[in-house]
């Protein structure tokens, strides 16, 4: 309640200040500089304040930034001198007026005279333009009676210059300011009021060279501005050459499959399939297993009970015959519930499943290589390369724009982890769960989301955060298909997919003819369903059909769900140049302190 109570006093008193009148004089001489007088009549009824602040950019894009080299030459209040204070960061001048030692009420007349030596800017090939900020955006309170008034050099005319006028939030395209010339060299531009954080912004055409300066374009400003971008192709160049001649891209047309295939068990075709096995497949695995008659499954409460039953390995194959030997490595009976040593375990079963049936995959002619090798070198090669382009990266753009480089590089280094930690996980085929992968999703759609709001969609673009999510994406859309497979190989895949097809899309009246000539159908293809990530889809099924799983004692509907919590929950437990309002040199904002 007290912090509610702060925050609408707080609201209150923001609102109870405003900007009576705002009058400024520009300036603009032959040289190409510019002179701004800016007459600020400030109201802090009912409060009393030490004085106002004001922060005025010195640099403007062209595209690059560019020092317009702005200086402070006089300031005063009430027409009188004053003690005031400036200092530099790496966007702005900030200018202090007032006395610590002393607070105002009411209205006070500030005045701030400031000379700008590089006002002229490039529009095209036969225009100049002097596009100018007369308010900026980051006022926080209401503006009223603004009154601009502009000095042409002899030069410049009514006759020769195009005035464009701008009001509204950043990138507003419209106006409301009423424009009248006084004589064919002074111009006169009122706005009635602008509300909080609203620009008001003046673009000034006309014929090239008039003046002694003009804008230029130049080809390198361009090049280092989007700099991430010619940094990706090259990077995108780099992996596509680390990874020719072991990509492996689909390109058949695919007819749905009823039955799995024969002489091969589901963890053999995950590894063809996907060229590695999951958490989920050796789950997949004990269910086969189960129904082949070797491991008894009973669901209690939130717990899943294995016990093993004595049978001749002699018929299973290799990778069920790991999996069968190393849960019951040292007791009959097996309990799959949340325990991070169990995950581990569970883990440590699968790669070994793994190393086992890839040596299978390569001696049977599935693979022209070996993959794991092949993924291995890349993802190594490809994200220590990763590392130093996004640096790269990072370093170019802190230096073009005046950023705090050590800024920079932590906000890029705390992306970097968080992008390979999931690199990492997926490397190593482990589960990442629900809550993290929103996690990380969501804090770069916010991250996205702020940077479009504070710096604009153009700024955006040429931000870092591009070049190291976009250049991440690359890296794992590549690893995913690498592996070059024989035709024997390909045949198989094309088939899973067929399989997989047909899981993903079957209907219950399908199924019901086929449950006819099979009654263990639904059984058969659990594992592939449980492989394709369909086992919602064929859960469901079981829901509509009157069938009983004679492999399992309990719901199946619950074991599954209980499977699934055990994994997500433990896997988490074991990590730690147009114009625009606001689109010109100057403007800035203040307030009072």
């Amino acid at each position: 309640m007290r912090l509610l109570i702060f925050i609408l006093i707080l609201l209150l008193h923001i609102s109870a200040e405003e900007i009576k009148s705002y009058n400024i004089d520009l300036y603009i001489y032959q040289n190409g500089s510019l002179e701004i007088e800016e007459n600020i009549f400030y109201d802090f009824s009912p409060h009393k304040r030490h004085g106002i602040y004001r922060n005025i950019p010195y640099t403007i894009n062209t595209p690059l930034p560019q020092d317009i080299h702005l200086t402070v030459l006089q300031v005063l209040m009430d027409n009188k001198y004053v003690r005031w204070s400036q200092h530099k960061d790496e966007r702005y001048i900030w200018i202090k007026i007032g006395n610590p030692k002393k607070r105002l009420s009411k209205t006070h007349k500030f005045t701030i005279t400031y000379t700008v030596q590089k006002g002229v800017l490039y529009k095209s090939t036969t225009e100049d333009v002097i596009r100018w900020n007369v308010v900026g955006t980051q006022w926080r309170i209401p503006i009223k009676n603004i009154n601009l008034h502009i000095h042409l050099p002899p030069q410049l005319n009514r006759k020769n210059i195009h005035l464009r006028t701008f009001t509204g939030k950043y990138g507003s395209t419209s106006t409301k300011a009423k424009v009248r010339w006084r004589d064919d060299r002074t111009i006169d531009v009122y706005v009635p009021v602008l509300r909080p954080f609203e620009a008001f912004t003046i673009e000034i055409s006309y014929p090239k060279a008039l003046l002694a300066q003009t804008g230029t374009k130049r080809l390198q400003d361009y090049l280092l501005l989007y700099n991430q971008w010619i940094f990706l192709v090259i990077f995108l160049f780099i992996l596509f050459s680390l990874s020719k001649g072991h990509l492996f891209f689909a390109k058949r047309s695919i007819v749905p499959i009823y039955n799995p295939p024969q002489n091969l068990d589901v963890l053999q075709a995950a590894l063809v399939y996907d060229k590695s096995l999951q958490l989920e497949d050796l789950f997949a695995a004990i269910i086969q297993l189960a129904q082949k008659g070797y491991i008894e499954m009973e669901q209690k409460d939130k717990q899943i009970v294995l016990k093993k039953r004595q049978k001749d390995l002699k018929n299973l194959t290799p990778g069920l015959q790991i999996v069968y030997k190393e849960i019951f490595e040292n007791s009959h009976i097996f309990t799959i519930k949340k325990d991070t040593e169990l995950f581990n375990r569970l883990s440590n079963i699968r790669d070994k499943a793994e190393r086992k049936i890839e040596k299978w995959s390569l001696a049977n002619g599935y693979f022209q290589e070996n993959v794991y090798k092949v993924r291995e070198r890349f993802f190594y090669t490809s994200f220590i390369l990763y590392i130093i382009f996004s640096y790269l990266t990072l370093f170019v753009t802190s230096t073009i724009f005046a950023k705090n480089l050590y800024g920079l590089l932590f906000n890029g280094l705390i992306w970097l982890i968080l992008v390979t930690i999931t690199a990492i996980k997926i490397f190593k085929n482990s589960i990442v769960d629900v809550g993290a992968s929103v996690i990380l999703a969501g804090s770069f759609f916010v991250y996205v989301l702020y940077k479009l709001y504070h710096d604009g969609v153009h700024d955006f673009l040429v931000l870092p955060i591009f070049f190291i999510s976009i250049a991440a994406f690359l890296i794992l859309f590549i690893y995913a298909r690498l592996g070059v497979y024989t035709k024997k190989g390909k045949d198989l895949y094309f088939y899973l997919e067929g399989l997989r097809e047909f899981i993903q899309r079957v209907e219950k009246n399908k199924i019901e003819a086929l449950l006819q000539k099979d009654k263990y159908f639904l059984d058969r293809l659990l594992p592939y369903a449980i492989l394709f990530g369909a086992t919602e889809h064929w859960l469901e099924l079981y829901k509509e059909m009157p069938h009983s799983s004679q492999w399992l004692r309990g719901d199946l509907h619950s074991m599954y769900e209980n499977f699934e919590r055990f994994s997500q929950e433990s896997a988490s437990s074991t990590r730690s140049s147009g114009g625009f309002a606001g689109g010109g040199g100057g403007g800035g904002g203040g307030g009072s302190w």
